[in-house]
């Protein structure tokens, strides 16, 4: 019986020692937390494991005024006493509802893990428009949570997806807030407005000094276009410009030429 059950003991020994190293520094730990809320995040799993050993999260609606405007912003927090980092999730154009089910779980599943989430709802994001102002409503939240009595104010950052990737790299190097920001992890962003402006255009992009080509999505091209045609100073071409561009609509008599003008111009903004 000794000799059947040794190798079972042996086994048992290893994933003892190994789950002890795992727990006994903060990769192994970050490695186990990540292994154990990544399906609860990404899956649509009958049942959530993670609930049945993790506290009920907190989720409360907090308001940032930045540049004479207000954005809301959902909160989730760890239940309980004590000091947690936090991350300012930037969504990108348009940004999930606040009450979609995987943004829900997403909050809940960080301050399940022991880190607090505020998660802005950007009303301008929400209408596909980028504006100058927006990365103050990510400042105005970082220093929201740097006076939250929860918040460990040396462990506050930013993850940032599409749009706000780039939103959340520029808030992090704002100079109000930059010597203090512990992290930024942007996907999907991108570096510079013109350069995306020239890749959309011209359907390539530059490579390790080697232009290649580049198809974007069209939801790409409707972004970039709203951009343009929003800063324009005439609201008729605004009308027009959108219902052909970004609407997708055939052009009319009624139309004049700004639209013909504009197919010359950026003849590659018109997808099929």
């Amino acid at each position: 019986m000794a000799r059947r059950l040794w190798p079972l003991l042996a086994a048992l020994a290893v994933l003892a020692v190994l789950a002890a190293a795992l727990l006994s520094n903060r990769y192994g730990l970050t490695a186990l937390t990540s292994a154990l809320f990544l399906p609860d995040m990404l899956l649509p799993l009958p049942v959530r494991p993670v609930t049945w050993f993790t506290d009920d999260p907190v989720r409360e609606q907090v308001t940032l005024r930045y540049a004479s405007k207000r954005m809301t912003a959902d909160l989730y927090r760890p239940p309980g006493d004590g000091r947690h980092g936090a991350i300012i999730f930037v969504m990108g154009a348009p940004p999930l509802d606040l009450d979609d089910e995987r943004l829900v779980k997403l909050g809940e599943d960080a301050a399940r893990a022991g880190v607090v989430m505020l998660v802005p709802f950007s009303p301008d994001l929400d209408r596909e428009l980028i504006v100058v102002e927006e990365p103050q409503a990510y400042v105005a939240a970082f220093r929201l949570l740097e006076e939250l009595p929860y918040v460990d104010p040396e462990r506050i950052g930013f993850i940032g997806v599409s749009v706000g990737g780039s939103l959340a790299l520029l808030s992090a190097a704002d100079p109000a807030i930059a010597a203090r920001v512990d992290f930024v992890i942007p996907f999907g962003a991108y570096y510079d407005a013109l350069d995306i402006l020239e890749a959309v255009t011209t359907r390539s992009t530059v490579y390790q000094g080697q232009r290649q080509s580049w198809n974007p999505r069209q939801h790409t091209v409707k972004v970039l276009s709203k951009q343009i045609i929003e800063r324009l100073d005439d609201p008729l071409d605004r009308r027009t410009l959108s219902r052909v561009f970004v609407e997708r609509k055939e052009p009319t008599a009624a139309d004049g030429s700004v639209w013909r003008v504009w197919c010359y111009l950026c003849p590659s903004l018109m997808v099929e």
